[in-house]
């Protein structure tokens, strides 16, 4: 985790320095880009973090709704347009991220799994389970 967080320092180091991240933001701030941003079960201080530096850097939340009616040409794209999903609907979000949504009052789109979407009905991590006799040893997975 140490060396993983290092090289994202790094990475984001670079994007900073030569200017990448200024530029993705002029462009999405000129209104003609919408921003989605997916989590998957986020801690409440990183999340609330992160909903604070776009509120402090003019980025505007959109709901699926303003999505559809921008998409469809019945409405006018605003600056900043940033539209927030969570996927695979973990329980966590319940407490770490609606409390933030109601706090600063911004909409969001919860993606919720009920079953698979593939056509054998298990999801992949069971078929692991099911298959791990003919998985190579590194890959087994123990009990």
């Amino acid at each position: 985790m140490i060396l993983r967080n290092f090289l994202s320092f790094c990475m984001a180091f670079i994007l900073f320095v030569f200017g990448f991240i200024r530029r993705a933001r002029t462009k999405a701030q000129s209104g003609q880009y919408i921003t989605g941003i997916a989590f998957h079960n986020p801690e409440k201080f990183l999340f609330e973090k992160s909903v604070k530096w776009l509120m402090r850097n003019g980025y505007s939340f959109i709901s699926t709704d303003d999505l559809i009616h921008i998409l469809k040409r019945n409405s006018i794209c605003p600056k900043g347009a940033v539209w927030l999903t969570f996927d695979d609907g973990w329980k966590n979000n319940i407490e770490n991220v609606v409390p933030v949504l109601k706090k600063y009052n911004i909409p969001a789109t919860f993606f919720i799994t009920t079953g698979s979407v593939e056509n054998s009905g298990s999801f992949w991590w069971r078929l692991t389970d099911r298959y791990k006799d003919v998985l190579e040893n590194e890959f087994n997975i123990k009990k």
